[in-house]
This record gives C-alpha cells, sequence and structure tokens, in this order.
C-alpha cells in the first residue's frame, strides 16, 4: 500500500556529491515560498485597491510561482528534498480530509446525495472522454483536467505524482486553481 517516492533530480544530485543538503535546500524553498507568498499577497492588494477585484491572492501567487518555475527552471527544480516533502504534506492533507468525516452520518444521511454525485460525475467523464476521443486529446490530459474540475489542485497533483506524470503537475496546479478562482 506504502511505496517510497521517487528519489528528486535534487536528492539525486546531492546524493552524487552536490554541495548542498537537503535541509539547507528546503529552508531555502520556504524562505523562497515565504517571499513569493507575501509578494503575492500584496500585488493582490494593489489589484483591489486599483481594480476593485477582491480575493486575487491565490491566482497571483500562482501566477508568480509558474513565471518563475518558467524563467528560472534551474534554479526552481534543485531544491532537494522538495518531492518527498511535498507528498508528505499532501499525505497530511488527505488525512486531515478523512479525519473529519463522519461515515456513519454519511450512510444514514447522504444516501441520496452520494448517488447523485455519481451520477453527474459518470456524466462528466463520459462527456470528457467522449470529446476528447472527437477531439484527440491526449487522455491523461483529459483525466488531469476532470480530476482538477472534480476534486480540486490537491487531488490532481496527486493524481499527476502518482502516475508519474511530471509533466502534468504544473497545470494540475493551474487548472484547479483557476477553477477556485471563477
Amino acid at each position: 500500500l506504502v511505496q517510497r517516492p521517487p528519489v528528486g533530480a535534487g536528492e539525486a544530485a546531492t546524493r552524487a556529491g552536490g554541495e548542498r543538503g537537503g535541509v539547507v535546500d528546503l529552508i531555502v524553498a520556504i524562505a523562497r515560498a515565504a517571499v513569493i507568498g507575501a509578494s503575492g499577497f500584496a500585488l493582490a492588494g494593489l489589484i483591489e485597491a486599483r481594480w476593485g477585484v477582491g480575493g486575487m491572492g491565490i491566482l497571483v501567487i500562482t501566477a508568480l510561482v509558474v513565471t518563475l518555475a518558467t524563467v528560472f527552471p534551474g534554479r526552481m527544480g534543485r531544491i532537494a528534498g522538495a518531492d518527498g516533502l511535498g507528498t508528505a504534506l499532501m499525505y497530511v492533507f488527505f488525512v486531515a480530509l478523512g479525519a473529519s468525516a463522519s461515515i456513519s452520518r454519511v450512510l444514514q444521511e447522504g444516501m441520496q446525495l452520494f448517488v447523485f454525485a455519481g451520477i453527474v460525475l459518470s456524466v462528466h467523464l463520459a462527456v470528457l472522454l467522449v470529446v476528447g476521443k472527437v477531439l484527440r486529446l491526449d487522455l491523461r490530459e483529459v483525466v488531469i483536467a476532470s480530476n482538477a474540475n472534480v476534486g480540486g489542485p490537491a487531488t490532481a497533483v496527486a493524481l499527476a505524482v502518482g502516475r508519474r506524470w511530471n509533466g502534468l503537475i504544473v497545470p494540475s496546479i493551474l487548472t484547479g486553481t483557476l477553477g477556485y478562482a471563477a
């Protein structure tokens, strides 16, 4: 049931004799995240003050991160331990969600909602698969887009990481986050 996460590129470089260790890289990553987060919320405040559009913090932070990762792929990709830490934090997130659920209450009161959600999600998947086939879209991209739409960025990232679709991790975050903004 539990698999060890794959060794990230940063960890492999460190083990191969790189100069920096995982702890230093994680501290740098946390510092970068703090600066990017503060900058994103500051920019969102400016947007709200100038144009009156509120609630843009997460969207601006996502845009900043994607822009920085695109412009500086070497620096942003060389963080030893980031893959393992990210995976561990996703597990904590999923455990927190699961721990707050009451299975007995769901079974007692939510059976109609469960059936309705099953029908809606089945129709959603069927339509996406048919449209994806007609438009000759990549099945992986269709599945990630569907997952981001239904479950948000966290579950879409978990799917991309779990299936080792590394090229779809950032698009899954963007798609899910933009879905929240809409």
